[in-house]
């Protein structure tokens, strides 16, 4: 019985990770800004008050995958 109180731990915190990224590609979607596949004009200076866009798309499995790597560091470290 121990192996399964074990797992519950884990299997919840990568459900959780999932959650949280699913929410995050839904709110991605959902909040898109008109133009951005556009080409944009020469760089000009950028007005502080202006509202940034998403980040590029490597960024968000680039975060899944650091994840990922420092669960497995922490399990290698600390076994259950």
């Amino acid at each position: 019985m121990t192996p399964l109180f074990a797992c519950f731990p884990v299997c919840m915190t990568f459900t959780v990770i999932l959650f949280i990224a699913l929410v995050v590609v839904v709110f991605d979607l959902t909040n898109r800004i008109p133009g951005d596949d556009e080409p944009t004009a020469p760089p000009v200076p950028r007005d502080p008050n202006q509202k940034m866009g998403p980040p590029p798309w490597w960024v968000f499995p680039l975060m899944l995958l650091a994840v990922a790597v420092f669960m497995a560091v922490c399990a290698w470290i600390w076994p259950e």
